[in-house]
C-alpha cells in the first residue's frame, strides 16, 4: 500500500550558484514574521517582522514583501552568498509591485559585506521609485557593473521617508541573478503585422 504524502523541507544551500532564480514558491506560511526561506531577513526593530512572505504574487502563489512601518526602521532581504568571483559581471532582474496606490514608494538595492552586521555594512547602489494609480507588476533589470567586484551578498531594502512617510513598501517576485549576456535579452514580443512573405515583430530590450 502507498503511504500518506509527507512534506520534507530540504536544507538551504550555502551559496547561490549562477544562474540563480527565486520565485518564493517554497514558502508555506505568509504574513508578518514569516520570513522567506533561504534568504536572510533583518528588520532593525529587532523582531524580524519584515521582509515577509506574501500571497500577492506575479507568478504562482508567493512573493516577498519588503515593508517598513517607522522612520529609521528598515527591513533588509539579503541573499545567501553568491558563488562568483566578480559580481560586477552580473545583472539582476525581478518583478516589483507597490503595496499601495497613489503614493511614492521605493526599493533600495545594494550589497552587504557582513551578514553579522547587515545594517551597518549595507551599501546602497540603486533606488527604484514608483507611484501607480493602479498597482501592477513591472519588470526591472539592474546591471551590477558598478557594484563591488568582491561583494558576495545582494540586499533589498526600503525606507519610511521614501515611502511617503507611510507604512508601505513593495512586493518582489521572480528574482534572477545571472552573468550579463553579450546582447540584451528582448522582452514583450508582439506580432505587429504579417503578410504571405513578411512578418513584423516588436520587442523591448531588457533594461531599456
Amino acid at each position: 500500500e502507498w503511504s500518506n504524502v509527507e512534506v520534507v523541507r530540504t536544507s538551504c544551500i550555502d551559496k547561490f550558484t549562477l544562474p540563480f532564480f527565486e520565485d518564493f514558491e517554497k514558502n508555506e506560511n505568509t504574513g508578518t514574521k514569516n520570513n522567506p526561506d533561504c534568504w536572510i531577513s533583518f528588520f532593525t526593530e529587532s523582531d524580524n517582522s519584515y521582509p515577509d512572505n506574501s500571497t500577492t504574487a506575479y507568478s504562482g502563489e508567493r512573493s516577498v514583501r519588503v515593508y517598513t512601518t517607522k522612520k529609521d526602521i528598515r527591513p533588509y532581504l539579503v541573499s545567501q552568498e553568491i558563488d562568483i568571483d566578480d559580481l560586477s559581471k552580473c545583472q539582476m532582474s525581478f518583478y516589483m509591485r507597490p503595496t499601495a496606490t497613489n503614493k511614492d514608494l521605493s526599493l533600495i538595492i545594494g550589497t552587504v559585506s557582513s551578514i553579522d552586521s547587515i545594517a551597518s555594512t549595507f551599501v546602497a547602489m540603486d533606488t527604484i521609485s514608483v507611484k501607480m494609480a493602479t498597482a501592477t507588476w513591472e519588470k526591472h533589470v539592474i546591471s551590477l557593473e558598478k557594484y563591488s567586484k568582491t561583494a558576495k551578498y545582494i540586499a533589498f531594502s526600503t525606507a519610511y521617508e521614501l515611502n511617503s512617510n507611510s507604512n508601505n513598501g513593495v512586493y518582489l517576485d521572480d528574482i534572477t541573478i545571472e552573468l550579463t549576456p553579450t546582447c540584451a535579452k528582448p522582452d514583450y514580443f508582439e506580432l505587429e503585422d504579417h503578410t504571405d512573405k513578411t512578418i513584423s515583430l516588436s520587442f523591448v530590450h531588457s533594461g531599456a
